[in-house]
């Protein structure tokens, strides 16, 4: 709509109007709670239940657990990981981007904190162990560093118990030959 020739937007009060609450009236106070909070309250909680639905229901809850993945606390770092391997279930091409982004911070050249990477990649290898098939050789060469060996190694064979002759595919000849698409299958 516009007034005077600028765009008006109706207030959240009209809005509100129109779906039958009182013109002028707001939302009981605390009602309106954002994703990030929503995502905060279920990571801290371990409510299991409340993550599988925010996991499902909304792509921007990545962003949320990223950011969570940095937390000092340990309990909290692991569980914001473990809801990344499940978004992995929904948006396995938005996980496959973050996978990327996590393997670009480990290395020196990054000059980023990727303290927590690790773990977020092995929580994603026992949930999709498929979406780290393209990054084995990177997360081999990566290992060499003695901070990130453990859990990468451990990511790594969580995938080789998966698909052994795949993963050897891809140690020995070229990476594209362990290219998945988003939905499992081999690319040729």
């Amino acid at each position: 709509r516009k007034e005077r020739g600028r765009d008006v937007h109706p207030s959240a009060c009209a809005r509100r109007s129109r779906l039958g609450a009182a013109v002028g009236s707001r939302p009981p106070r605390g009602t309106a709670v954002n994703l990030r909070t929503r995502v905060a309250t279920a990571i801290r909680s371990q409510d299991a239940t409340a993550i599988d639905a925010l996991v499902a229901a909304d792509v921007r809850i990545l962003r949320h657990l990223v950011s969570m993945t940095y937390d000092t606390d340990d309990r909290i770092r692991s569980a914001a990981a473990r809801a990344i391997a499940l978004a992995a279930h929904h948006y396995p091409q938005q996980v496959s981007e973050l996978v990327r982004r996590l393997v670009w911070a480990m290395n020196d050249e990054s000059g980023t904190n990727s303290r927590t990477a690790p773990e977020v990649i092995r929580a994603i290898a026992s949930e999709q162990p498929d979406l780290l098939l393209p990054m084995i050789p990177d997360l081999l060469r990566l290992a060499a560093d003695r901070e990130l060996r453990p859990l990468l190694i451990s990511a790594v064979d969580t995938v080789a118990q998966r698909y052994p002759t795949r993963v050897e595919r891809c140690l020995h000849h070229e990476p594209s030959d362990c290219a998945v698409s988003h939905d499992g299958k081999e690319i040729k």
